[in-house]
C-alpha cells in the first residue's frame, strides 16, 4: 500500500501515558492534519500478543474500499498494479 503523504503512521505502539497531542501545523511543505489523521496500534491488554488499531479497510458490495482512520476520516482506496507485479 502506498499512503498519501497527508497521512501519518506511527510505528511505535500507542501509550496514553506518553502521548502528546498535536495541533494542526505545516512541515516538510505538507498540512499536517489533527492527530486523529495518525494511523496508530497498541498492544491490546485484554489479549495475549494481539494488537488493535484505529484504522480499518472496508470491502464494499461493490468491490470498492475505504480506508477509515480514526473513526471520523475516510478515504477511497484504489489498486494500480506496477509493471513487475505478478
Amino acid at each position: 500500500w502506498k499512503l498519501p503523504t497527508f497521512l501519518e503512521v506511527e510505528s511505535e505502539p500507542f501509550s496514553e501515558s506518553t502521548y502528546k497531542e498535536r495541533k494542526m501545523d505545516k512541515f516538510d511543505g505538507r498540512i499536517r492534519l489533527p492527530p486523529g489523521e495518525t494511523i496508530r496500534w497498541r498492544e491490546n491488554p485484554g489479549i495475549p500478543g494481539g494488537r488493535e488499531t484505529n484504522a480499518k479497510i472496508v470491502t464494499w458490495s461493490d468491490g470498492s474500499r475505504t480506508l477509515c482512520v480514526g473513526g471520523n476520516s475516510h478515504y477511497d482506496l484504489s489498486e494500480t498494479r506496477y509493471k513487475g507485479d505478478g
